[in-house]
């Protein structure tokens, strides 16, 4: 066992305790209450949440069958900067087939954390650095807690609008009068 594994299994912890959340979330609120741009969001944090633990514990078997933990590093940071790309990608593809629009301050999060995150999986590639790699453990954690945080932040919220069974929006006012300039930019076209 590597000395390091304690810290994996944390951030596997983490990752499936939001995975989870995501999973509540839904559940508590009625499917006829969600609105596209939540489940855009709850879907990528339970993926995300679930692809952050397979990697953290992967990380430690793979260390543990290589016997080296800096290659073993090396080895996955390559498998997180191509798992960086596909979600960027995947997550463009389902924002525009489903028409959610994300609000500037929530897109531009979100592209620091991934730029970011890429940035010092180039590095731990680089460099071969166990500190690094850990950074880049943090920050895989980082980009489902800010979709988390901006879910529960609208979720409090009492202009976000309720759907009804029919689909439509109960205050369709907000899509064009909100009070606050993100919402207006979030919510997608019903």
């Amino acid at each position: 066992m590597i000395p390091e594994a304690p810290f994996f299994t944390a951030v596997a912890t983490v990752s499936m305790t939001l995975a989870g959340f995501s999973g509540l979330l839904i559940a508590f609120r009625r499917g006829d209450q969600l609105r596209n741009v939540d489940i855009f969001h709850l879907r990528g944090i339970a993926e995300t949440g679930l692809a952050n633990a397979l990697i953290a514990l992967a990380t430690i078997a793979v260390a543990t069958l290589v016997g080296d933990l800096r290659a073993a590093t090396r080895a996955m940071t390559v498998i997180v900067l191509v798992f960086i790309g596909f979600q960027v990608v995947l997550f463009t593809v389902r924002q525009r087939r489903a028409s959610v629009r994300v609000g500037r301050i929530q897109a531009v999060g979100a592209g620091a954390i991934d730029f970011a995150s890429a940035i010092v999986a180039v590095l731990t590639i680089v460099l071969g650095g166990i500190g690094l790699y850990e950074a880049l453990m943090l920050l895989l954690l980082a980009r489902p807690m800010w979709d988390f945080v901006r879910v529960l932040r609208d979720m409090g919220s009492p202009d976000v609008p309720r759907r009804t069974t029919s689909g439509k929006s109960t205050d369709a006012a907000v899509h064009t009068t909100g009070s606050r300039k993100e919402d207006r930019h979030e919510h997608g076209r019903r």
